[in-house]
Order: structure tokens, then C-alpha cells, then sequence
């Protein structure tokens, strides 16, 4: 698979990871996630390519925006 989601606890921080990434050059999907999936129960997520995903993550950290890793 060629897409990896990382989700977030909340909307605000979804939008605000997605404008992050895409300042960054990063294009992202905004998704709803079922929670019994996620680990922490988040619903919310965007889908990127995992080719960037260790960008994406530092970037996510560096701003201290909390996250989770969604694998299907």
C-alpha cells in the first residue's frame, strides 16, 4: 500500500496538520477514520503518501501537534 494515515485527536488539529504539510509541500487527504481502528479512538486523519511520511512526522513534532499512526 502507498498511503499511510495519521490521525489526530481533533479537527483543529487535523486542519492544522494538513495546512502544515501542504506549506511544506506535502499533499494530504482529509479522512474520517473509524475509531475502533485508531488507538486512541481519533476519528479524524489525513491519508499521505509514505514517501513522505518521515517528513510529515517531524514536521508534526516540531510544531507539537500530536498524532498516531494509522495502518491498515
Amino acid at each position: 500500500m502507498n498511503k499511510i494515515t495519521i490521525t489526530l485527536s481533533s479537527v483543529t488539529y487535523t486542519i492544522k496538520a494538513q495546512k502544515l504539510l501542504a506549506k511544506n509541500g506535502i499533499s494530504s487527504k482529509l479522512i474520517k477514520v473509524d475509531a475502533t481502528f485508531s488507538k486512541n479512538g481519533c476519528t479524524h486523519g489525513i491519508e499521505i503518501s509514505r514517501i513522505n511520511f518521515f517528513d510529515a512526522i517531524n514536521l508534526l513534532k516540531a510544531r507539537e501537534i500530536p498524532y498516531s499512526v494509522y495502518e491498515r
